[in-house]
C-alpha cells in the first residue's frame, strides 16, 4: 500500500525521494518500498570514494526498472546527531536528503520543467547513466550537468530508436564542432539532453547510430 500511495503522489506532480534500504548484506536484498515503485526516486548509497555501501539494497525490480535509481553518500556520512554533536553515520537515509536536497535546488533553479524531466536529468548527469547496473543504478548524479541539461533539452524523440545508444555532435552554423556524446533514449516521451553551447548563436546538432542519422537545428538565446 505505502508503494502505492507514493505512485499516487508522484502521479499528482510531486517528485518523490525515498531511501533503498538498508538490506544489501541479507537474501532478500531488494529495494524497499515504496522506493521499489516505478516513479520513485530511489537513492541507494557509497562511501567517501565512490564504492558501493554492501549494506545499501538493490535490485533487480520486479517490473524491470532500474533500482536504485541513483546513489549519494550513506556511508560515513557526516551528520548533526540527536545531540547536537557532529559525527558520521551510515544508512541510505542518510544518501536520500542529500539527493532530496539536489532535487529541490534544481527544481526551484527551473521551477517551469515538468517532474519527469528533472528526474530525467539528475539520471542523464549520473555517472553510469549509459550503463546502468542493479546496484548503483545510473550512479552519482552530477549537480551542474543536471542543471545544464534543463537549460538544454530537445524534442528529437520522433523517429529516434528506442533503448538505443545514440551519439551525437554538436556544430556551429558554419561547421565547427563544439562538442559531443552519447545518450540512450529509454522511452518515447524522452527529450534528447546535451550540454549546449554557451555563446548564443544558431547550431546544428547530429545524431547518429547503426542505421540510424537525423540533423536539427537549435538556436541559444543570450
Amino acid at each position: 500500500p505505502i508503494s502505492i500511495g507514493a505512485g499516487i503522489a508522484c502521479s499528482k506532480g510531486i517528485i518523490v525521494v525515498n531511501s533503498a534500504g538498508n538490506s544489501g548484506n541479507s537474501s532478500w536484498h531488494y529495494i524497499g518500498a515504496p522506493a521499489d515503485n516505478f516513479d520513485v526516486l530511489s537513492v541507494g548509497a557509497v562511501d567517501e570514494n565512490e564504492e558501493f555501501a554492501s549494506f545499501s539494497s538493490y535490485g533487480p525490480n520486479a517490473d524491470g526498472a532500474v533500482k536504485p535509481n541513483v546513489v549519494a553518500q550513506g556511508k560515513n556520512t557526516v551528520i548533526i546527531s540527536s545531540s547536537d554533536t557532529v559525527r558520521t553515520g551510515n544508512g541510505t537515509s542518510f544518501s536520500s536528503p542529500i539527493t532530496a536536497g539536489m532535487v529541490a535546488c534544481i527544481w526551484g533553479a527551473q521551477p517551469n520543467q515538468t517532474p519527469a524531466a528533472v528526474k530525467g536529468a539528475i539520471y542523464k548527469s549520473a555517472d553510469r547513466y549509459l550503463n546502468p547496473d542493479d546496484q548503483f543504478g545510473y550512479g552519482i548524479p552530477n549537480y551542474y550537468n543536471a542543471y545544464q541539461l534543463l537549460n538544454s533539452s530537445i524534442n528529437l524523440s520522433q523517429g529516434v530508436p528506442i533503448n538505443t545508444l545514440i551519439e551525437y555532435k554538436v556544430y556551429t552554423i558554419d561547421g565547427k564542432e563544439m562538442n559531443n556524446g552519447k545518450t540512450i533514449l529509454y522511452n518515447e516521451d524522452s527529450a534528447l539532453s546535451f550540454i549546449k553551447p554557451k555563446t548564443a548563436g544558431v547550431y546544428i546538432i547530429h545524431l547518429f547510430s547503426d542505421g540510424f542519422e537525423l540533423n536539427n537545428k537549435f538556436i541559444v538565446l543570450e
